[in-house]
């Protein structure tokens, strides 16, 4: 749960995300989890837009949330 200071910090770090992925080609991968066991690196194939209007979408929720003074809920990633 992210009371209005976690929203916050929140936002700023999807903020910075989006400044990051603008620069990114328009399709590249990211490592998505480690297998400590295995040594592997999962990896998944992403599309520069489709994230950026994710992170869009979740910016807005943010902006939103803190305009209505409410508590942002998350049930994990």
């Amino acid at each position: 749960m992210f009371n209005e200071e976690g929203t916050k910090k929140l936002l700023q770090l999807i903020v910075s995300w989006q400044q990051v992925f603008n620069n990114s080609p328009e399709k590249f991968e990211l490592s998505t989890e480690f297998i400590a066991e295995d040594g592997v690196f999962y990896k998944e194939k992403v599309e520069k837009q489709v994230l950026l209007s994710k992170l869009s979408n979740l910016e807005n929720l943010c902006r939103e949330a803190l305009e209505r003074e409410m508590l942002l809920v998350h049930f994990g990633i």
